[in-house]
């Protein structure tokens, strides 16, 4: 379904799949950035293949489509959405930089919308995927099911900068120690890496 448009008028979807009546719901988000775009690919392999039985899955494959088209970082107007989430949010770089935060915590629609859906489903997991470190973030959310994902999808584990307004910092404010950063390597994936992380999260989706 459409959450809404960006701010160049481009659908934001999300695809819910499975039982939306279970207390499981777990949240993927395959690009924030627009020049990260690997884990699209898993996304769309996940809405692709058998809803799940025993859990809520909701699946975004891209949260940034203008910057994605434009392959940018930022959205159309140059914003980090990983820097405008309102958790400890700060006021960062000018306009076009690399981390412009935006004119304030949730300033652009792309990132409302996302908000908006992370209040109310309340993911018991969040996975987001950015590039190019190729590593699972173990600074925030749940370690147990970030050590199990590292080990099946073949990354080694590594505590990174949790950084100001970032998506996972907020969302681990609405559920605390859901939601994780997972690092795919620089380039697009192959299709057996693809089949490799798909696997991981329905693992994560059969076994909580």
């Amino acid at each position: 379904m459409a959450l809404g448009r960006s701010v160049g008028g481009r659908f934001v979807i999300a695809d819910e799949l499975g039982n939306p009546a279970s207390p499981r719901r777990v949240l993927i988000v395959g690009c924030i950035h627009g020049d990260e775009s690997a884990g699209v690919a898993v996304a769309h392999a996940l809405t692709a293949g058998p809803a799940p039985a025993n859990a809520d899955l909701w699946v975004i494959p891209v949260m940034n489509p203008d910057g994605m088209a434009a392959q940018t970082r930022g959205n159309a107007h140059g914003v980090d959405f990983n820097r405008n989430f309102p958790a400890e949010w700060q006021p960062l770089g000018p306009p076009g930089s690399v981390d412009f935060a935006g004119g304030g915590p949730l300033s652009e629609p792309e990132s409302r919308l996302v908000a908006a859906l992370i209040r109310r489903v309340r993911p018991t997991v969040g996975i987001w995927f950015h590039q190019p470190m190729a590593v699972v973030d173990t600074s925030q959310g749940p370690k147990a099911i970030e050590r199990r994902f590292a080990r099946q999808v073949g990354l080694p584990e590594r505590s990174l900068t949790v950084h100001a307004g970032s998506a996972t910092r907020w969302e681990n404010t609405i559920v605390a120690n859901s939601a994780f950063v997972v690092e795919l390597p620089p380039g697009p994936l192959s299709t057996t890496s693809v089949r490799r992380y798909v696997a991981a999260i329905r693992t994560i989706i059969d076994s909580g």
